[in-house]
């Protein structure tokens, strides 16, 4: 069943519970690569959509549930 177990690198990191815990160096190295997520404005963005969705979807079920009360 060895086979079946991924190996990472030569790094210097160890396992703890069969997973492997990378070292700081290794995690630095790994994210450099990577877009930062605070110096980009498509989560801004993002975030500023979800609460214009999610307070639209309030409301409306709020006016559904008082037009519902005035047709009755």
């Amino acid at each position: 069943m060895s086979f079946l177990i991924r190996r990472h690198g030569d790094g210097g990191g160890s396992h703890i519970n069969g997973h492997y815990v990378p070292t700081m160096d290794e995690l630095m190295e790994y994210q450099a690569t990577r877009e930062p997520w605070d110096s980009s404005i498509k989560y801004g963005r993002y975030t500023v959509y979800f609460c214009a969705a999610s307070l639209a979807v309030f409301f409306l079920v709020h006016w559904v549930k008082v037009l519902m009360l005035w047709t009755r």
